[in-house]
């Protein structure tokens, strides 16, 4: 198993996989997840590779605001399908 050390006042939403590439053999991708600091206000997006997830996160994307916790994304294929 693994998992992301997260600070206690670190609140993550559910991840969610997104294939590397139309095609892509199943698990190969990147899991994201939206971790929110309830102490700063503010939200960051973690991005991982899904076959190595235990060497922690790829890069993160710092949002200038909070998300809440309620916040929850989908995503499409670039022909809407």
């Amino acid at each position: 198993m693994t998992r992301a050390d997260l600070a206690r006042h670190e609140l993550p939403s559910e991840p969610v996989f997104v294939p590397r590439a139309p095609g892509a053999p199943e698990g190969d991708g990147h899991v994201l997840a939206l971790v929110t600091d309830v102490k700063a206000g503010k939200s960051t997006v973690y991005v991982w590779d899904s076959a190595r997830l235990g060497e922690g996160p790829l890069a993160r994307a710092h949002l200038p605001h909070g998300s809440p916790q309620t916040f929850h994304g989908v995503f499409l294929p670039a022909h809407g399908g």
